[in-house]
């Protein structure tokens, strides 16, 4: 009985995806290539089949996908002023990693050696 409820189609988007010919063209290219982020190529693929076939749900969407229907809202509803398929700016400075720990001293410590002896 669960497993009949959980394939259930959802509801028919309520907005179209519009999109223009250099910007159809770009979310293509971005979609084939294999050294992009990950997250990037699946934004535009989402895009791509929500533009393709706009009877789709967000559920059979983010089957051809591979994604959570929860991530296809998203980068919908994202691209109702155009194809944003890109992060949103983040608030503040950049990361910033420290190559040492904050605790290190310059000379290096040998635990090991301690422990064996």
């Amino acid at each position: 009985m669960g497993r009949k409820n959980s394939r259930r189609r959802g509801p028919k988007p309520q907005r179209r995806i519009r999109l223009t010919a250099p910007e159809y063209r770009e979310l293509q290219r971005i979609s084939r290539l294999r050294t992009a982020p990950y997250a990037e190529v699946v934004r535009a693929k989402i895009l791509l089949r929500a533009y393709e076939h706009p009877d789709w749900s967000n559920v059979a969407i983010a089957r051809a996908v591979g994604c959570t229907d929860r991530t296809v809202r998203k980068w919908r509803s994202r691209s109702r002023a155009g194809p944003a398929y890109q992060e949103a700016p983040r608030s503040g400075g950049p990361r910033f990693f420290s190559l040492r720990h904050p605790r290190a001293s310059n000379r290096p410590r040998l635990y090991v050696a301690s422990r064996l002896g």
